[in-house]
């Protein structure tokens, strides 16, 4: 009999304890699913942000590979090599320029 107070003691108790946790926990649920909603809102927006900030950088990238297919077929193995030399040390001069280590 002692043990059934004591058990049915610790029941009452957690009970208790639940009963004052309980609107405490739903106000955190709540709280909790409310910031993730919102944070789930402005994650659309900021990926809709990125996609519009690399449409540029798309295009460019088509352009580019657009151009350099078109410059191959014109100028030829030869006329291709000498303008890929020429735009590699346009390429370091400006690196190095933007180093200023060439007109400092």
């Amino acid at each position: 009999m002692t043990a059934a107070l004591f058990i049915g003691g610790h029941f009452r108790i957690f009970f208790d304890v639940f009963r004052r946790i309980l609107p405490l926990s739903i106000t955190i649920v709540k709280s909790t699913l409310t910031w993730l909603k919102e944070t789930l809102l402005e994650s659309q927006k900021g990926i809709r942000d990125v996609v519009i900030l690399m449409l540029p950088q798309g295009v460019a990238l088509v352009t580019g590979f657009i151009t350099t297919i078109l410059i191959a077929r014109g100028l030829g193995p030869t006329g291709l090599g000498q303008y890929a030399l020429v735009m590699s040390v346009a390429g370091i001069a400006a690196s190095l320029s933007d180093m200023k280590v060439l007109f400092g």
